[in-house]
């Protein structure tokens, strides 16, 4: 008795040759889109640190088909505390800096940035209060995943304040050595604690690890997550452990969910355009304040 692939191996090849045969074109039409005009605005940008001077970087928003970015050099740049006011120095490629107003930590502060050309464009925000924060854990080489790659396991302890509502970011940097060239990287990190599962950040696979106090508020917490390790390279970790403000959190969660968006798959084709937070009057861009506390990590050969 003749199997079935030796019943249908004849229909199957002729399928096979007319499938092959058949051109493979597409058909595309030409859609016209008409734009509104685009009025270009002031843009400033600036993630200030407790303890240092306040920069600010500032350009022009961009119509869609523009692809380089316009930097500000004749701008009037603002910061102000209480009664205390600093224009801003220009250094070059948009940047502004201060040079007698440090950012100080519960120090609330406010930008005012004009042009004659612009609308003139404002923004406040706060220094939150340092949280400090302990590695209790370390253990290199810690995990494996599934493609093979080797991640180090940090345990990081902070007590949140009941007070008022916190937020934080955990980035890292580390040191290797190739070839007796040093270098430095940021290690992108992970983790399956549930408080950062909660975030939903995980599956956009960030670099940092954002958390607001919503599941932990005014507890003590004991945190773990993951980052790159490569024995033969690695030499130090760069741990460094901020508290951030509100707007800071929201601008970094759109942030990351936009740079995800950037990558087309193959399956899926782009992702949808993320709409960025921003904090800035009459412009666009992001002014928040933060602290850091830094911890270093030596790798032992």
């Amino acid at each position: 008795m003749r199997s079935y692939l030796e019943i249908f191996s004849p229909l199957l090849k002729l399928v096979s040759i007319l499938v092959i045969g058949i051109p493979l074109t597409s058909c595309y039409k030409e859609v016209p889109v008409d734009l509104p005009p685009h009025k270009p605005v002031l843009v400033a940008n600036s993630f200030f640190r407790a303890g240092h001077p306040i920069k600010v970087n500032v350009s022009t928003s961009k119509f869609i088909y523009d692809s380089l970015s316009v930097f500000e050099d004749t701008a009037a740049v603002i910061i102000r505390k209480g009664n205390s006011s600093e224009k801003l120095t220009y250094l070059g490629n948009g940047n502004y800096i201060t040079h007698t107003m440090m950012a100080e930590e519960k120090g609330k502060y406010s930008l005012e940035v004009s042009n004659p050309q612009y609308h003139t464009i404002y923004a406040e925000d706060s220094v939150p209060e340092q949280i400090p924060f302990q590695l209790v854990r370390f253990v290199p080489g810690a995990r494996i995943d599934e493609e093979g790659y080797t991640y180090s396991l940090f345990e990081i302890t902070f007590s949140d304040k009941p007070e008022e509502k916190n937020f934080y970011e955990i980035n890292m940097i580390v040191k290797g050595v190739i070839d007796n060239t040093t270098y430095y990287d940021v290690t992108r990190l992970s983790s399956d604690d549930p408080y950062v599962l909660n975030e939903g950040d995980q599956e956009y696979y960030p670099m940092n690890i954002l958390l607001s106090d919503e599941m932990f508020n005014g507890k003590k917490v004991f945190l773990t997550f993951y980052g790159g390790y490569q024995a033969e390279y690695d030499r130090e970790y760069f741990l460094h452990f901020r508290c951030i403000s509100a707007d800071y959190y929201h601008y970094k969660k759109k942030l990351i969910r936009h740079f995800e968006n950037q990558y087309p798959d193959i399956w899926y084709g782009t992702g949808n355009p993320v709409m960025l937070f921003s904090n800035i009057q009459d412009g666009f861009g992001i002014f928040a304040g933060y602290t850091q506390q830094d911890t270093t990590i030596i790798i032992s050969p």
